[in-house]
C-alpha cells in the first residue's frame, strides 16, 4: 500500500497476487498432485481469500461502484470456473477444477454478500449480518480459525476411539467430535478475543489519524 498507493495500481497488484496462486496451486499439483497437505494446509490455499476481500476494501475507499465490480470480477471467474471444469471431465481427467479454482469462487460468493451487506440496500442480507450471535462470531473468527483445527485433532486422538468402543457409529461419533470441537474452539475463542486480541486490536489508536488516508487522495479519487 505504501509503495503503489493508487487505487488503479493496488487493484492490479491484488489481481496479479490471485491469479498468480491460481497458477501456482496449478504447478504444486502437477509436482505433488492432490494430497490434503498440498491443497488444505498451506498458505496457497488463503489468499484468494485475502485478495478478494482487499480488492472490496479498495474500490470502496475509491469510491468505485464495488457492486458492479464485484459482480463483474464473479460473472468472469465461473465462466473461467466451468470452463475448467468440463475440461476436467472431458480432455484432461484429472485436474482437480475446485482445488484450483474453488477457493476463489468461494471467496467471491462471499465478497458479494460483503458488498451486498456495506451497501445497506438488500435487506435479507443486512439482517443476516447484524443477526447479534452471528456477529458477535464474526469478532472471534480469528480465534475460530486458528484454534478450531487443534482442537479437532486432541479430540480425535483421545476420545474417537473411545466413542466408537461405547457403540456408537464412526459417523455419529464423528458428528459428535465435530460438534464438540465446535463449542469448545468457540468458548477458547471467545476467551482469546477478550483478554488477549482486544489488547492487540487497541494498538490500531497508535496510527497517527489521517496518514492512511495519504494512498487515498482526493487527487486519486476524483473523476474529473
Amino acid at each position: 500500500i505504501l509503495i503503489f498507493k493508487k487505487p488503479k495500481l493496488l487493484t492490479r497488484v491484488c489481481l496479479l497476487i490471485l491469479f498468480g496462486f491460481i497458477l501456482f496451486r496449478f504447478t504444486t499439483w502437477m509436482i505433488f498432485g492432490n494430497s490434503d497437505i498440498n491443497y488444505r494446509l498451506q498458505f496457497n490455499t488463503r489468499m484468494d481469500g485475502l485478495c478478494i476481500g482487499s480488492l472490496i476494501a479498495i474500490w470502496k475507499f475509491a469510491n468505485e461502484n464495488i457492486k458492479i465490480k464485484i459482480l463483474k470480477s464473479g460473472l468472469a471467474l465461473i465462466v473461467f470456473h466451468l470452463l475448467v471444469a468440463i475440461i476436467s471431465k472431458t480432455i484432461f481427467t484429472t485436474i482437480p477444477h475446485f482445488s484450483l479454482l474453488g477457493y476463489t469462487s468461494i471467496s467471491v460468493l462471499f465478497g458479494i454478500l460483503i458488498v451486498l451487506a456495506i451497501e445497506n440496500k438488500n435487506r435479507i442480507v443486512k439482517t443476516l449480518f447484524e443477526f447479534t450471535p452471528l456477529s458477535y462470531i464474526g469478532k472471534i473468527s480469528y480465534g475460530l480459525y486458528i484454534y478450531h483445527l487443534p482442537v479437532l485433532v486432541l479430540f480425535r486422538i483421545y476420545f474417537l476411539s473411545s466413542l466408537k468402543k461405547s457403540g456408537l457409529s464412526p459417523l455419529s461419533a464423528n458428528i459428535f467430535i465435530a460438534c464438540s470441537t465446535f463449542f469448545v474452539a468457540l468458548l477458547i475463542s471467545s476467551i482469546s478475543y477478550h483478554f488477549f486480541e482486544k489488547k492487540i486490536l487497541k494498538l490500531k489508536e497508535m496510527i497517527v489519524p489521517g496518514s492512511l488516508e495519504l494512498s487515498f487522495s482526493k487527487k486519486d479519487t476524483n473523476p474529473s
